[in-house]
C-alpha cells in the first residue's frame, strides 16, 4: 500500500471515530451520575467494612432506580412485541442476577473468604441499568 492511501486511510479511520464519538456517547460518563457519585464514595478508603457494605446497599438502590427508569422509558417506546420479550428477559435477568448473587454466597460460605455480596450486587445492578441505557438512547436515534 502506498504511503498516500496509508495516510488517507488513517484519516478516514480517524475522522469515522470522531464522528460516532460526537453523536453523545462520549459525553455520557455512569460515574457522573448520582448513582456514580455515590457509588464512587463507597470506596472511600475511611469507610470501615460495615459502613461500606451500607454504602454498597444504598448505591446498589440508585443504580435499581436508574434500572427501573431506563425499563420504563424502554416499555413506553417500544411496540408491544418488543416489551413483552424485554419484560421476558427482564425477568430472566432478575433470576440470573438471584442466582448469581446465591452461587457468590454459597463460595464465600463454604471457603470462609470475605463479602463481595455488596459489590456483586451492586455491579451486577449497575451493568443492567447502563445496557438498558445504551438500549433507549440507541432507539431514540433511530426513531
Amino acid at each position: 500500500m502506498k504511503l498516500k492511501q496509508f495516510v488517507f486511510l488513517l484519516l478516514l479511520i480517524f475522522s469515522f471515530q470522531e464522528s460516532c464519538l460526537a453523536m453523545g456517547e462520549k459525553d455520557y460518563r455512569p460515574q457522573d451520575t448520582f448513582a456514580g457519585k455515590f457509588e464512587a464514595k463507597c470506596y472511600n478508603d475511611n469507610l470501615c467494612m460495615a459502613d461500606q457494605g451500607v454504602c454498597f446497599s444504598k448505591a446498589t438502590v440508585l443504580w435499581d432506580k436508574e434500572l427501573n427508569k431506563y425499563y420504563n422509558l424502554l416499555m413506553g417506546i417500544l411496540p408491544k412485541q418488543q416489551r413483552l420479550d424485554l419484560q421476558s428477559a427482564e425477568i430472566k435477568w432478575i433470576k440470573f442476577r438471584d442466582a448469581e448473587i446465591k452461587s457468590n454466597q454459597s463460595i464465600e460460605k463454604a471457603f470462609r473468604a470475605g463479602s463481595g455480596f455488596g459489590v456483586l450486587t451492586l455491579d451486577l445492578t449497575k451493568q443492567r441499568a447502563l445496557q438498558l441505557k445504551d438500549w433507549y438512547d440507541w432507539l431514540k436515534t433511530v426513531q
